[in-house]
């Protein structure tokens, strides 16, 4: 799975949500509170691509820099 960052994302910004100080994160989270805008028949695939980056971002944990704050 290639990297995306919120910017590919569509439907990935950041809202008045806490953030988690893991860009990864955040953006997985962001694309979890977007839901409502997108049709329930197109749930299950943004479902499984959050599932992917939270699943990344904690096997990940600790091993390297977040790649969402790297220049």
């Amino acid at each position: 799975m290639s990297e995306m960052s919120g910017d590919e994302i569509p439907g990935a910004e950041q809202t008045d949500a806490v953030l988690s100080g893991n860009g990864r994160i955040d953006v997985a989270m962001a694309r979890l509170e977007r839901l409502d805008e997108v049709p329930v028949d197109a749930h299950p695939p943004i479902f499984d691509e959050i599932h992917a980056r939270l699943r990344d971002a904690l096997a990940n944990a600790g091993r390297d820099e977040d790649p969402s704050t790297s220049s």
